[in-house]
């Protein structure tokens, strides 16, 4: 199939999964006995709805003549105000939705050691302040006080694809809870037989514990052993020492037995919040930890540790070292998502309106994503696979986006595969640094 094929194919799934939502309209709106039940503004909810997957750096007035030709009547412009509160009518759920059924119908199960692997993390995206938005006003990691949301998503790194997300206020921020609940809301099966990857951010005993009981099999960055407040300080271990062993730890609301035995017992100082603690004063936590050496493109050694519950029959040291540097793949989608996809410019300074955007926005890269992937399995057999640049795709799709009458012509194959780069396994990068201003 041609990459223009392609496209068509998967645009025409998006399509028919927006038009099956726009026929249920009662269902996702805030009253269905009036929301869109006038004619004349040129705003109907199938309208308004893919509006939102348009959604550019440029204003809302720039964009209405392109949006006006999805209208059944055009010989009036809609103001970019009403367009803003024909908005506030959608349920953001309705977005959600469509993202779901687009991922049903175009997933491949792609799988590492027999496992799906996702990664979690979360992105800080500044919003419009106004009185409506107090509860996104807090600290961000910078140590500025600013309005945001923190997007927390769940991301396949190995088909490069959104899965899910949760989006808190700033204000309410719990990137440990958002990954439980990203974790709880898998089906049973999927999450059974996935791996969940995430950074030193997400190092928590009792995340741990939560996440085995959950029943997710995971692995997570810790601190290093000359960290002053890891997990493995005291233990003497020699700093350029390689490792791969068990440790078994009690989680104890008492201070009173870390002092008899510091290395086995772990007070958690926050135990009022923690419901498990209700029922019993220790809670057993077996973890597996595995340290190793990483060379930089400087030459210079680093060293890191991963914290799971993974067998060494099933993953070796190896193994649990590319699951973490697959993780990296959401960190790039991050990137598509604010400069190529228009998320660094939200638009809505409701919680349920960035909430539409962000679903809609993970939804398109997707789209490309999966285009990229089909092309680059034809691709194989050279002696290195080639990566095709994702927003070249991405610029496709946002503009003969919901357009199955793509220009004979145009030799979108090419253009697409204008710039590629070979992917050479083991060849260190250095990591570009941008100052804050």
């Amino acid at each position: 199939m041609s990459a223009k094929s392609i496209f068509k194919t998967l645009n025409s799934v998006l399509d028919q999964e927006v038009s099956l939502v726009c026929r249920d309209q009662k269902n996702w709106v805030s009253d269905p006995h009036s929301d869109f039940s006038r004619k004349r503004s040129g705003l109907s909810f199938d309208t308004v709805l893919r509006s939102v997957y348009h959604f550019c750096e440029v204003p809302i007035s720039s964009m209405m003549p392109q949006l006006v030709p999805l209208t059944a009547d055009s010989s009036t412009l809609p103001w970019d105000t009403a367009l803003c509160a024909a908005r506030k009518k959608i349920n953001p759920e309705a977005y959600i939705e469509i993202f779901n059924r687009f991922n049903e119908k175009t997933r491949r199960d792609s799988l590492f050691n027999g496992y799906h692997v996702f990664a979690v993390d979360g992105s800080e995206q500044g919003v419009y302040g106004s009185s409506s938005t107090k509860h996104m006003k807090s600290h961000s990691k910078n140590g500025s006080e600013r309005m945001f949301v923190h997007i927390n998503a769940l991301y396949d790194v190995l088909e490069n694809t959104f899965q899910d997300a949760i989006i808190q206020p700033g204000a309410f921020r719990n990137e440990d809870e958002a990954l439980l609940e990203l974790a709880a809301s898998m089906p049973v099966d999927l999450l059974s037989s996935s791996v969940l990857t995430a950074d030193r951010g997400y190092e928590s005993l009792i995340l741990f514990y939560r996440l085995i009981r959950l029943g997710a099999r995971f692995c997570i960055r810790i601190k290093d052993i000359d960290s002053y407040n890891s997990l493995l300080k005291g233990f003497g271990f020699p700093e350029d020492e390689e490792f791969d062993s068990w440790f078994s730890f009690i989680l104890s609301s008492s201070p009173t037995e870390r002092e008899q035995n510091p290395f086995r017992y772990k007070y958690l100082w926050n135990y009022k919040n923690i419901s498990e603690f209700s029922s019993s004063r220790f809670l057993d936590l077996n973890i597996r930890i595995v340290r190793f050496p990483l060379e930089k493109a400087d030459g210079s050694v680093t060293w890191e540790c991963l914290a799971t519950n993974l067998s060494e029959e099933e993953f070796t040291a190896q193994d649990l070292k590319e699951l973490y540097r697959l993780r990296w793949n959401e960190e790039s989608s991050f990137n598509h998502l604010k400069h190529h996809l228009s998320i660094g410019r939200l638009r809505s300074r409701t919680l349920g309106g960035i909430e539409q955007e962000v679903f809609a926005k993970m939804t398109l890269q997707n789209l490309a994503s999966r285009v990229r992937n089909i092309l680059e399995n034809k691709k194989k057999g050279k002696k290195h696979s080639h990566r095709i640049s994702l927003s070249n795709v991405i610029h496709q799709v946002r503009r003969y986006l919901f357009n199955n009458s793509l220009p004979e012509r145009f030799d979108i194959d090419s253009f697409i595969s204008r710039e590629t780069a070979a992917v050479i396994p083991g060849r260190p990068d250095t990591r570009t640094k941008y100052k804050r201003r």
